[in-house]
């Protein structure tokens, strides 16, 4: 009896040592969850009660959060078991009566991803292995082959073949005239052309007037020999009959008065003249030069000298008539079937270059309106009027004979603009038609 007393005395010695030696090595962790081995009697109480009851027992939970979620509690509490089975000594694990299946579990844990990763060599193996049989090299007989199907029958090229992107381009032709954007100062923006060739055979003026937008079929009025004079009120009736009959009034591009009246009319006007002749607006000018261009003018066209020639006064007298032509004819898809528009010429002769004017305007059949007041409408008024013979021209003497010419006396504005509006709606003579 007295050994079983001492017997159960050194086991009950034993079990506390065990149980303090226990409670010395649980694990703390700060920020994490403190996990502790339930005792045997706890176990067997579960055990217990689970055969009772039916139920699933929870472990013991501390320091988580109530929102976390079932999945990431049983992982934690499966590497604190892992933790504390591996810090358990034999004698303890064999008191404990939980080691081998905590092992076990182990074990199985180990199986499973080491199957997981066989599975994942060979799903990698048999990847390579299917894209390297992709790109095998190939055999020197398909090589040939396909050679032989590149070069294919020996034909001659057809224009169905691939244009590629190193094809040469096609060089676009250069034209013989550069547009601006051209702004006055203290004024109103222009249009501006320059010809650098205008004897060009790829002229292509209808291209400049649909950019300056001319390409409508409208009536014009061709000033020659304009230049700064006291005409006022003769000039606005000028502007007054282009206002009324939706004409365009051309000049040489040098102040005459008309500006002030077409800018109020909005009535477009067009300069027309050599540029090696005129000059260009200075910014805050004190005086202005005879020979500079005047604001108010919508359009500007400039003959540029060449090396072959030097253009003067005079010289713009066939670009004057064809973009006069060009603005009364318009385009086609615009015009339809309505009839051309008509051509007045009036000749004011402040300056003498109007030879050239006269006679284009005569060799296509166009009215000529010659206004008395200057020295060389006088001399046209007396040679048409049969007074005198002797007249200098620089053209035959027969084109001023058999044009269509007719004499104002006057600078009245109202007679100006009846006959003007009479010339640009009726035309009171039968033009011969061209065979």
């Amino acid at each position: 009896m007295d050994e079983d007393y001492r017997d159960a005395e050194l086991n009950r010695e034993e079990q506390e040592e065990l149980n303090k030696s226990r409670a010395s090595k649980k694990v703390s962790r700060k920020g994490s969850q403190r996990y502790e081995r339930p005792d045997e009697e706890d176990d067997n109480q579960q055990s217990q009660d689970m055969k009772r009851n039916g139920s699933k027992v929870l472990s013991q939970k501390s320091g988580r959060r109530d929102d976390e979620d079932e999945g990431s509690k049983r992982r934690s509490s499966r590497r604190n078991l892992e933790r504390d089975d591996q810090e358990l000594s034999p004698e303890e694990d064999a008191l404990e009566g939980k080691g081998s299946k905590s092992r076990r579990s182990n074990r199985r844990d180990d199986d499973e991803l080491e199957e997981s990763k066989g599975r994942n060599e060979e799903m990698g193996k048999s990847k390579y292995s299917q894209k390297s049989d992709r790109y095998k090299p190939i055999s020197q007989d398909r090589i040939e082959n396909m050679q032989r199907q590149d070069e294919g029958p020996n034909e001659e090229p057809t224009s169905k073949g691939k244009t590629f992107l190193t094809q040469t381009k096609v060089p676009q032709p250069v034209m013989p005239w550069h547009l601006y954007d051209m702004l006055f100062p203290g004024g109103k923006p222009a249009k501006l052309c320059k010809f650098l060739d205008p004897d060009a055979k790829n002229l292509n003026l209808t291209e400049v007037m649909t950019r300056f937008k001319l390409d409508e079929s409208l009536p014009v009025i061709v000033l020659s020999g304009a230049r700064n004079s006291n005409r006022g009120k003769f000039l606005a009736g000028i502007a007054r009959a282009a206002f009324r009959t939706d004409a365009v009034i051309i000049d040489s591009g040098l102040f005459t008065g008309i500006e002030m009246f077409t800018m109020r009319k909005q009535v477009k006007l067009i300069g027309v003249a050599p540029e090696g002749e005129i000059q260009y607006p200075k910014i805050n000018p004190t005086v202005r030069e005879p020979n500079e261009l005047s604001n108010g003018h919508t359009h500007l066209f400039l003959l540029c000298n060449t090396d072959k020639r030097k253009y003067q006064w005079g010289d713009e007298a066939f670009l004057k008539y064809t973009i006069a032509n060009a603005i009364a004819t318009g385009k086609q898809s615009k015009r339809g079937t309505k009839p051309k528009c008509k051509i007045v010429y009036v000749i004011l002769g402040d300056h003498a270059a109007c030879d050239y004017d006269i006679y284009y305007a005569a060799k296509n059949q166009l009215p000529i309106i010659i206004v008395n007041g200057s020295s060389y409408s006088e001399k046209l008024i007396s040679f048409m009027s049969k007074e005198t013979e002797d007249i200098n021209l620089e053209i035959d003497k027969e084109y001023l004979e058999n044009s269509h010419s007719y004499i104002l006396d006057n600078n009245n504005s109202e007679e100006i603009a009846s006959y003007l509006h009479f010339f640009l709606t009726y035309t009171p003579y039968d033009i011969p038609r061209k065979a």
